[in-house]
């Protein structure tokens, strides 16, 4: 089979490259000045002394960075995950979720590396074993699930490494990129009971049907011998179960439904 790749997933990947050089220009030109000034302005003030705060010019700058490395992780490892050729053979829920789990591990893979060059490889033995644990004695599920344990479990520990000005920035950025991931609900679509009736006719509807609400449809199959449609799909905006079939149910003709079964991710 020959695959054709729309432009519009190259241009996606040149986006977000260039999207990371413009935040890497801002981090590596910008950034260490700011550091300086916030670290004079606190010391100005008094904060230091008062207990409000014990950021120095290193936890200031490493406040500052943390935003702004999380933020270029994400956007480096879109680039792979969401590659032109694999976004081409997307077919199946688990293809479509996978790269969700690649930009989880890019930012933990961030926060780590972050850690350990800050405060030793000491801390690296234990995030290693922590990882192992979850992943080898814990049932959490899908691999994403396993990336946003870690990621919480990351939180902590900068709390506790005495950075809980970095940990609140880094639950913030992380709480917009998992948002942003999230937001698209991907479905599996089932029209079952269809006895009889023109399956590519009634292929054709639900496809229009699907449109209308701006979704990606990835996958769609048609069995005559079970007399059903599947749809592999994914909702532009924040589409629940039950909002989508009421959807359908006004669409298509009465006379022209079939049994509507939704599973998610």
């Amino acid at each position: 089979m020959n695959y054709t790749v729309p432009i519009k997933f190259w241009l996606f990947s040149v986006r977000q490259l260039l999207i990371c050089v413009g935040v890497y220009s801002l981090w590596n030109y910008f950034l260490p000045g700011i550091a300086s000034n916030l670290t004079l302005f606190i010391e100005a003030n008094g904060f230091i002394e008062a207990g409000l705060t014990n950021l120095d010019k290193g936890k200031s700058l490493i406040l500052l960075e943390f935003p702004f490395l999380i933020v270029l992780s994400a956007l480096l490892a879109s680039i792979i995950a969401y590659h032109p050729l694999v976004r081409l053979k997307m077919e199946t829920m688990v293809e479509i979720e996978a790269p969700k789990s690649h930009i989880l591990y890019a930012i933990a893979g961030t926060i780590i590396g972050v850690l350990v060059t800050t405060f030793g490889p000491e801390v690296g033995f234990i995030i290693f074993g922590l990882g192992g644990l979850f992943r080898f004695r814990t049932d959490v599920g899908p691999s994403k699930e396993t990336g946003r344990i870690l990621l919480s479990t990351l939180i902590g520990l900068i709390c506790g490494l005495g950075m809980p000005e970095v940990g609140f920035v880094t639950t913030i950025m992380v709480f917009f990129i998992v948002y942003s991931l999230e937001r698209h609900i991907t479905y599996r679509l089932y029209i079952r009971g269809l006895d009889g009736k023109p399956l590519e006719d009634l292929a054709l509807k639900y496809r229009e049907a699907l449109k209308l609400k701006h979704c990606i449809i990835f996958s769609e199959r048609k069995n005559p011998l079970k007399s059903q449609i599947e749809f592999v799909f994914q909702t532009r905006d924040l589409m629940v179960r039950s909002e989508l079939e009421e959807f359908f149910q006004t669409v298509i003709p009465v006379d022209e439904q079939g049994m509507i079964d939704l599973e998610t991710n």
